[in-house]
């Protein structure tokens, strides 16, 4: 996997990747190496895709993709007539560098046949903290509207329970409207006030703030209007702390990927594990034509789409970073 650049700083470093524009990083934290990003574990795996390059962090332009089948609540009213990928031809792309220097660097991905034209990105070392800064910014070739977000992907231990993860308060708390897959425990297209308490297909609740968790799953969620942009991943087992601070203003929503071992079918055969904090202005992952839409999310009032003018991008910024514990 190509890299197109490396930054450096003292014993930390940055790399931006060709394919998907993928970003990771190591840091030094006090003459402890922590890598808090995940790195997708089947290396055997040479589907040219997003699987093959799954790892760190991503944005994702439009977000999400067209459901395989149809979901009660969540019928697109026009057809997206673009082809669509993965998260986003970004997600999936060959991006370019426009600059490598000093602590940042600057990558471009163009689009062709879409109402996108291209997607920026400067990435950077932050000052003062032990992490990274990304400046993001989307420019259409006519006014449009798009569900838009970030993919940042977070590793977790081994052990269950190692992990502690903190939100902040939102409006509103939704599970996936169907199974996100067969493994699934979560019940389907629920609403909760609390992530401590969430209902379970069989009854009873559990608490997501504590991972990874015993049982072998996969699950998604919404938390939608958040009161700030602050989410903390707690590794107990490496003894650091990952934040990731966004713009709640203009990215009010964020996604929960809790892959819990779940997924059994090839590549994931019951191995991977992850956490995806997403920020996101989006009905789900359901793609464009369905955030556009009113779609049951919308209904209750959470902001799917963003609209961008031709000649105003629109950019959204956030960073993660680490500290000890």
């Amino acid at each position: 996997m190509k890299i197109l650049c490396e930054l450096k700083k003292g014993g930390n470093w940055i790399r931006i990747h060709e394919d998907g524009g993928m970003v990771t990083g190591e840091f030094d934290l006090g003459g402890k190496r922590v890598n808090p990003f995940y790195s997708h574990p089947w290396p055997e795996y040479t589907g040219g895709d997003l699987l093959g390059f799954l790892k760190g962090d991503f944005v994702c332009v439009p977000f999400g993709n067209k459901p395989c089948s149809p979901i009660p609540g969540y019928a697109a009213e026009e057809a997206f007539s673009e082809k669509e990928y993965p998260h986003g031809y970004s997600s999936n792309g060959k991006w370019e560098l426009q600059r490598c220097s000093g602590y940042s660097a600057e990558v471009v991905i163009r689009y062709t046949d879409s109402v996108i034209d291209r997607v920026e990105r400067e990435i950077a070392f932050l000052d003062g903290k032990m992490g990274i800064s990304f400046k993001n910014r989307v420019a259409v070739k006519e006014n449009t509207r798009l569900p838009i977000g970030a993919h940042p992907i977070f590793r977790l231990p081994e052990k269950p329970g190692m992990a502690k993860l903190t939100v902040p308060k939102t409006d509103l708390i939704h599970t996936y409207p169907v199974k996100t897959d067969e493994t699934s425990i979560l019940k389907t297209n629920a609403t909760a006030s609390d992530i401590r308490s969430m209902p379970l297909a069989e009854g009873g609740s559990i608490d997501l703030t504590s991972l990874p968790l015993a049982q072998h799953t996969e699950e998604v969620l919404m938390l939608a209007g958040a009161a700030e942009g602050r989410v903390c991943l707690e590794n107990h087992e490496e003894g650091y702390r990952a934040v990731l601070e966004f713009d709640y203003v203009k990215v009010p929503n964020f996604l929960l990927w809790i892959s819990n071992r779940g997924r059994q079918f090839a590549p994931w055969n019951g191995c991977n594990l992850c956490l995806g904090i997403e920020p996101v202005v989006s009905a789900f992952d359901f793609g464009t034509a369905i955030s556009r839409s009113d779609n049951a999310l919308a209904k209750q009032g959470v902001k799917t789409c963003v609209s961008i003018e031709k000649d105003v991008p629109f950019t959204f910024d956030y960073q993660i970073y680490i500290e000890n514990i």
